[in-house]
């Protein structure tokens, strides 16, 4: 008897301890693929949300410890994964300081207004006497 209550421990612990290993390597390899294929999210549903998470992670704006806390609370529900995540993420960026209700403000680019500007003064200097 003591014999199977031993190898049951040996059991459950080497059991415990591949599960521990496939969480923590699911949690280094977070992007866009694995969450959509854990969280079964179609893209209808999801609109770019889970790319835009994943790109302000890697941008270090949003706690990686969040969204892989989210991720993994949301992988324990039953039903609607995609919504708790979702819901998750919105109220944690909020504590790094980013609103993910409102759209990424644009890029930083230069205003095609102005160069526009700056070829027509070239072009006119080009044109000019003297």
């Amino acid at each position: 008897m003591a014999r199977r209550i031993i190898l049951f421990v040996i059991f459950a612990s080497a059991l415990s301890a591949a599960a521990r290993s496939d969480w923590a390597q699911a949690a280094e390899r977070l992007d866009v693929a694995t969450i959509k294929m854990a969280l079964n999210v179609t893209d209808l549903e999801d609109n770019g949300f889970i790319e835009r998470v994943v790109r302000l992670m890697n941008e270090g704006r949003i706690s990686r410890t969040y969204v892989t806390g989210a991720f993994a609370k949301a992988r324990s529900r039953p039903k609607n994964q995609f919504q708790y995540f979702k819901q998750a993420m919105i109220n944690l960026a909020l504590r790094d300081g980013v609103d993910l209700t409102k759209p990424d403000p644009p890029a930083s680019s230069p205003s095609t207004n102005q160069s526009l500007w700056q070829r027509l003064l070239a072009r006119l200097r080009e044109l000019a006497p003297g």
